[in-house]
């Protein structure tokens, strides 16, 4: 994957994602279908996943907070909705799902989405994050991404602060499901100790060398912290939509 497919990714499925009159549902698999028009690859399902929600909830339009709105998003999703998200799931073919005994990503659901994502919560941030109302993004991802915009500004240094606080506070669960327990937690130890460093100082861009040194030895072997990546994203998304 290159910069550039993330780029082309978010172009082609912006309009779907954020068409007013679509079901969760609908919004979440025309999204993966106009991306996948460009690229061949996964590139944006767990993106897709968290920022659909929200942009739900905005289109409510209750005069409630996003927060608020949210919590009635999720609580009212169908099995209708369900399906089209385990259709979409299947079209952008996300990586290391395995089979699970309940509501398996390969069959055909009758339960709900919100219930499909309070069986999978355990092992899946993003489904974690459909289970919790978003409590991880609102309650520390949030927090840290405004003191960090406070602190350095709207840049990048904020940015990497916030993906280094979230990959040294929860184990991927991207890597969990390729690489296994003690691999995440491993990548969270590395992160730690980096991020103690980058967040407590006042000149970032000191330790942009380190970054890159940690980038790549996950390069190297092959490990990619995709679900840290995602929340990332939600994240910026729900703090510019507030």
């Amino acid at each position: 994957m290159h910069a550039d497919d993330f780029i082309n990714s978010a172009m082609a499925c912006a309009a779907a994602i954020c068409a007013p009159h679509s079901s969760l549902g609908e919004r979440i698999l025309c999204a993966v279908k106009e991306t996948r028009k460009v690229v061949s690859m996964n590139t944006n399902l767990g993106i897709i996943l968290l920022c659909a929600p929200l942009i739900q909830a905005v289109y409510l339009n209750n005069k409630q907070s996003i927060r608020q709105s949210l919590q009635q998003v999720l609580a009212n999703t169908t099995v209708d909705d369900a399906r089209r998200v385990y259709t979409a799931i299947r079209l952008a073919e996300a990586g290391g799902l395995g089979q699970v005994a309940e509501a398996d990503i390969s069959t055909h659901p009758d339960i709900s989405l919100l219930e499909a994502m309070k069986l999978a919560h355990r092992r899946d941030l993003i489904a974690a994050q459909y289970a919790n109302n978003y409590q991880d993004i609102f309650d520390d991802a949030r927090l840290a991404l405004l003191e960090f915009y406070s602190k350095w500004g709207y840049n990048h240094f904020s940015v990497s602060g916030l993906y280094m606080k979230l990959l040294a506070s929860y184990p991927d669960s991207l890597i969990i499901r390729k690489r296994g327990e003690a691999a995440a937690q491993e990548v969270c130890d590395l992160a730690s100790a980096l991020y103690e460093k980058y967040c407590c100082g006042d000149k970032p861009e000191r330790l942009d060398i380190r970054l890159l040194e940690l980038d790549r030895k996950l390069k190297d072997r092959d490990i990619n912290p995709g679900t840290t990546a995602d929340l990332t994203v939600a994240t910026i998304f729900l703090v510019a939509l507030e």
